[in-house]
């Protein structure tokens, strides 16, 4: 069998600002509920694909966002390929 799609989960963590990497929680705040995480293919290199490619815009998948879920979750199904999710950082950017 041959998968043609992966489901990628993960879940938000915030790191103290003073590098330790410990991860960060005020007592009864959950500051992974509700954030935007966002996703985007890019091309792959393994696969001869750059930015330069004829027709890339047309084979990649488009830049697509959710928010996480009451748990702080999220999931997106990706095809084969090279991906990028990031959350968005700031407090601030959150509405």
């Amino acid at each position: 069998m041959k998968a043609i799609a992966v489901k990628a989960c993960g879940h938000v963590g915030l790191l103290k600002e003073d590098k330790t990497n410990d991860t960060w929680y005020i007592k009864g705040y959950n500051p992974s509920v509700g954030r935007r995480i966002f996703s985007i293919q890019l091309p792959n290199p393994l696969e001869g694909q750059t930015w330069d490619t004829d027709g890339i815009s047309d084979i990649l998948v488009p830049q697509r966002e959710l928010v996480t879920d009451a748990n702080g979750k999220y999931c997106f199904v990706v095809k084969k390929g090279l991906w990028l999710i990031w959350a968005e950082v700031s407090d601030e950017e959150r509405m």
